[in-house]
């Protein structure tokens, strides 16, 4: 697309130089009054040249160099697109990997109370629903346990996917804890990054200028035009047509005094094409405003829950300790330990679903602010030219 309109460029500046063009033609008829049968045949070369087209030509070549850098964005946006979905589908894929050991940890948990319990009934210490309700847990935390290590795998051949090779291959991951990169970018900086850098308002301040030179190109419709032309040809009775020699040269001037309304028309429908255009400005500047706040408050949260979460796990750990040393002692009962067993679980889990959201709001909020995922050199020259 963008060597498309690259070569929009090239057409519409094309309409500036003169043009050369060859015509041949041949013909046999009879005069009135005569017997004879004439045959005619005539060669010629013609160069026009538009001199001054009122502008609209200038306002073509502009407007498909808008198009042009419009393209290139939306190369820039689609690589920056690719790379937010290749780190979602890696941190997917690693947090898929961290719930299954949380399932598997809870599954050999469940197996080692169990055991305890088999020891104590067998002991006639405990009753034989302690043992009961101890294998239904196992049984559901083996459940559970399959459905991770299916999650899993289906995370694994999503990211295979988006890095194109084959879904069944096996991936080591190196990184096998999330990491936690410092953030200290202020709002209203991640709000200014985002109104400079964000493609889509780069983008939407190109189409105000492609609707201007739209409008413009409408007015050159009141305006004269100014072409200038010459030729060299050739007639003759015998083929090819070569004998006889001749030249022109001319110019020419046009001014359309009335055309029934159609400029007008065309230059209203160029100015309400303009108010459209800055109006989508405006919204996709609040939209991206509102997308960049969203995806900071996201990250601020994200962060309180993992020290909440870190916390919570350390609290459920040391009760789950508790529990089962107070059920082996005979102090305690078989449901504080698989409720401990549970917060615990569920601790592990809270606690990296909020590491998972804090590294992908930073791959988000990245994006958001038009981050681009290559440097171009264009890139920047367009930047500056803007």
């Amino acid at each position: 697309q963008r060597r498309e309109a690259e070569a929009d460029v090239s057409a519409a500046a094309a309409k500036k130089n003169p043009s050369l063009s060859d015509t041949w033609s041949a013909g046999r008829a009879k005069s009135v009054g005569e017997d004879a049968i004439g045959n005619s045949f005539g060669n010629g070369l013609t160069v026009s040249w538009p001199i001054w087209t009122g502008g609209a030509v200038e306002s073509a070549i502009d407007s498909a160099r808008y198009a042009k850098n419009i393209s290139d964005l939306e190369v820039y946006r689609t690589e920056a697109a690719t790379k937010l979905s290749a780190v979602k589908a890696y941190y997917n894929y690693l947090e898929a990997i961290k719930l299954a050991e949380v399932q598997h940890e809870s599954v050999s948990d469940y197996q080692s109370h169990l055991t305890n319990v088999q020891q104590q009934f067998d002991a006639g210490v405990v009753a034989k629903l302690d043992v009961l309700t101890s294998n239904v847990s196992l049984a559901n935390a083996k459940q559970a346990s399959i459905a991770a290590d299916n999650t899993r795998d289906v995370a694994e051949a999503n990211l295979n996917n988006i890095m194109r090779i084959p879904m069944n291959t096996k991936i080591n991951a190196l990184d096998k804890d999330f990491p936690e990169p410092e953030f200290d970018i202020t709002m209203d900086q991640a709000i200014l990054m985002a109104q400079k850098y964000r493609w889509e308002l780069v983008e939407a301040d190109y189409q105000v200028r492609v609707a201007n030179e739209n409008l413009r190109s409408a007015k050159a419709g009141y305006m004269p035009t100014v072409a200038v032309n010459s030729g060299y040809n050739w007639k003759d009775s015998d083929f090819p047509g070569f004998a006889n020699k001749g030249w022109s040269i001319g110019g020419s001037v046009s001014w359309p005094i009335w055309d029934g309304g159609a400029t007008q028309a065309a230059i209203k429908k160029a100015e309400a094409g303009v108010k459209v255009a800055q109006e989508q400005l405006l919204q996709s500047r609040e939209s991206v405003e509102l997308e960049v706040r969203q995806d900071y408050l996201n990250i601020l949260a994200a962060k309180e829950q993992i020290r909440a979460t870190e916390a919570s796990v350390a609290e459920a750990e040391e009760a789950y300790k508790i529990a089962a040393v107070r059920y082996s002692s005979g102090v305690g009962t078989n449901l504080d330990v698989l409720d401990a067993e549970l917060q615990l679980s569920t601790a592990r889990t809270n606690y990296i679903s909020a590491l998972y959201n804090y590294n992908i709001g930073l791959a988000t909020l990245e994006n958001a602010m038009g981050i681009p995922a290559v440097i171009h050199p264009e890139f920047a020259a367009g930047s500056e030219n803007k």
